[in-house]
């Protein structure tokens, strides 16, 4: 679901968020404590035992009352913002600097106080869920989540590209993609022993291997694009990079190849591309040879270019 209040009048803005968007969809209480322009723009999916938030806000205060708190719902919540804010939960009051995390229990109240606009992350978990990651639960709550961990950096970037990367009809997915989710929080969290070291072995690998085929895509239409790059820029190994998609039985190679044959697939049939030659076509795709770029499209599409256009 996408959501933005620049499709509701101005005037309907405030109380839209607060009633419909707060209390019945967040159920928080959410009061604007800004003077400027009210304007959220958010992006929420749901899977099984998880619900992944996307947002840009203003300044707010946040708020689950004890009222809200006695609906049931005892989820943990991970949330990161880029801005300060000051948190009161379970009899605490504690401050967060910008980029920190922190986990919360739905089943407790708590306010957030955020002065200035910001953009936020949430991740809504059952409870029992994540708990079989942890040993204490409970004791990682109302506590700051540095930004400088590395396993926060990759749990937000995971997040991020997860609704693209994940089926929505695909259940056993679904269900691998929260426990990657559920290992990196735990990482963060400091996770010792086995469940560190399946964490290590499960989500942090997966974690990295979608930041790695990113950024491929990111550089997929430079024919300069080498491995090398691709290790430097995530701060491995070159080797480290290839045991990823061995894991997944192909090669850095291949997945390169199909990365750039897909998108030329997609250009040849696009209707706005019909006057494009088909060798601009396969050098803006990142191929720097038109005889290798017309046997490896055969091999893979069953048709030439030029067939397959037609």
């Amino acid at each position: 679901m996408h959501f933005s209040t620049e499709d509701l009048p101005e005037a309907d803005r405030v109380a839209f968020v607060r009633d419909v968007v707060g209390r019945q969809m967040l159920r928080l209480e959410l009061e604007p404590i800004s003077k400027g322009p009210f304007r959220v723009n958010a992006r929420m999916q749901a899977f099984h035992d998880l619900e992944v938030l996307h947002a840009a806000c203003p300044a707010v205060r946040v708020r689950r009352t004890t009222q809200l708190a006695s609906d049931g719902n005892d989820n943990l919540i991970f949330q990161w913002t880029n801005s300060p804010g000051h948190y009161a939960h379970l009899g605490r009051e504690f401050s967060l600097s910008p980029g920190d995390a922190v986990l919360l229990s739905s089943a407790d109240p708590f306010s957030i106080t955020v002065p200035s606009n910001y953009k936020l992350v949430t991740a809504s978990i059952a409870r029992e869920r994540l708990s079989g990651f942890l040993s204490d639960s409970d004791g990682c709550l109302g506590r700051a989540i540095p930004a400088k961990i590395p396993e926060l950096g990759l749990l937000l970037g995971y997040l991020d590209l997860l609704p693209n990367s994940i089926p929505m009809a695909g259940s056993s997915s679904q269900q691998l993609a929260i426990d990657h989710v559920c290992d990196l929080l735990a990482l963060a969290l400091g996770a010792t022993g086995n469940a560190a070291r399946t964490a290590r072995r499960r989500g942090l690998r997966a974690a990295k291997l979608m930041a790695v085929k990113n950024s491929i895509r990111e550089s997929r239409a430079s024919s300069r694009l080498s491995l090398r790059d691709i290790a430097a820029r995530h701060g491995v190994t070159e080797r480290y990079i290839q045991m990823l998609f061995e894991g997944e039985g192909t090669t850095y190679s291949e997945f390169v190849c199909e990365e750039r044959l897909q998108n030329a697939r997609r250009m040849l049939v696009s209707p706005q591309r019909s006057d494009r030659k088909i060798a601009d076509i396969a050098y803006a795709c990142g191929f720097g040879d038109i005889s290798y770029f017309n046997r490896k499209f055969r091999t893979r599409f069953g048709a030439s270019p030029r067939e397959f256009r037609r």
